[in-house]
């Protein structure tokens, strides 16, 4: 059972029944017991990461929460994390990650196996074999809000082209490959999927993303003032937030040096105490140029470089795609990235001499 549910229990007789435990907030769910868990969820940083995620946050937030599982340091702990949400530990099965859920380069990883290389062609160059595609294809708005469709996984898709395409024995289902996929490009996949294989992506993320402890100090942004702050006077503000003034103003004339050094020890008490604020929760994010970094570094290593094209063009074209991934992951909250700006300055090859083996030219 999920850890998020440990308590919940559906209701079988009317709503307001002692007998059936108290009210859970949600239609039908009595609450047995407290569950721990579900309240540190509604907690700060947690009540906070949703507002960070932007638009698509609550569908990111019901996957980690219902399809993945949680772990959260214990306090004073070393290295020591408790669950805090999914299925626990002891009752996974073998076998409980799908396999739908990966990407396609390691659902089909074997680069000696023609029927995995081609599968892995119609996610690269789909408008070749007559799949939606984001060059011709319209968007349904019964599948989608956005304007491209998630293309992460696509082989129901996949299976309902082939079949179609082999009416009479739908039973024996073979991989096409067109004919210009055939001899270079068909050999830049393979060869793609081999420096997949190779690729320490582990590594590349502990060197270009580390992790570090970020300090448990007031943020330069959360030193300036919300529109809802009210404003007081010098006068006031002195008095009500600074303790030595206070301390000052408070004690008698009389007072002796040790008195006043005590006063001074209190004061720095309570600034130590206000400075000691803990981080808003974006400060320990890893910053957007780290994974742009990380992002560039995967792309160089595993995709051949003729993908890009050939001598200078490559180069060029290469540089243009890796800056676009840069453009892309530095975004803000409202701003987009449309197709026409990622295909912007790139050089397609203007003969088909210099077009031989070349990716770009295909798409």
């Amino acid at each position: 059972m999920h850890m998020l549910c440990h308590g919940y229990q559906r209701r079988t007789v009317p709503m307001y029944n002692d007998d059936q435990g108290t009210l859970s907030g949600i239609l039908g769910i009595a609450l047995h017991y407290p569950n721990s868990h579900v309240g540190t969820l509604k907690k700060k940083p947690w009540s906070d990461l949703l507002n960070l995620l932007g638009k698509e946050g609550e569908q990111i937030m019901l996957d980690l929460l219902l399809e993945c599982a949680v772990y959260a340091a214990v306090e004073n702990g070393q290295g020591n994390l408790y669950q805090l949400s999914g299925v626990p530990l002891t009752e996974l099965q073998p076998m409980a990650v799908s396999k739908q859920r990966k990407d396609v380069l390691n659902r089909y990883p074997d680069p000696h196996d023609s029927l995995h290389t081609t599968h892995i062609m119609k996610y690269i160059f789909p408008r070749q074999f007559g799949l939606h595609n984001v060059f011709t294809s319209t968007i349904d708005p019964k599948e989608t809000v956005q304007p491209f469709k998630d293309y992460t996984l696509r082989e129901h898709e996949i299976t309902k082209n082939t079949r179609h395409a082999v009416p009479n024995n739908p039973s024996n289902i073979r991989s096409h490959l067109p004919r210009r996929f055939r001899g270079a490009v068909f050999d830049l996949v393979v060869k793609l999927q081999k420096r997949h294989c190779q690729c320490a992506y582990y590594e590349l993320l502990k060197h270009y993303c580390p992790l570090q402890d970020r300090p448990i100090t007031k943020s330069p942004r959360s030193k300036v003032p919300s529109a809802s702050q009210t404003y007081a006077t010098q006068a006031a503000e002195k008095s009500q937030l600074d303790p030595v003034f206070r301390a000052t103003q408070d004690k008698p004339r009389f007072q002796s040096a040790h008195t006043e050094t005590t006063a001074h020890e209190q004061s720095s008490a309570v600034n130590r105490k206000a400075n000691a604020v803990e981080a808003p929760l974006i400060e320990y994010a890893t910053p957007s140029s780290d994974v742009s970094a990380f992002c560039r570094a995967v792309m160089s290593r595993i995709i051949p470089d003729d993908f890009w094209g050939h001598d200078e063009d490559g180069e060029h074209n290469k540089a243009v795609l890796l800056s676009r991934v840069d453009q892309f992951i530095c975004l803000r909250r409202f701003e987009s990235l449309t197709l026409h700006a990622v295909s912007q300055d790139l050089k397609v090859p203007k003969t088909l001499r210099q077009a031989k083996g070349s990716a770009l030219t295909i798409l």
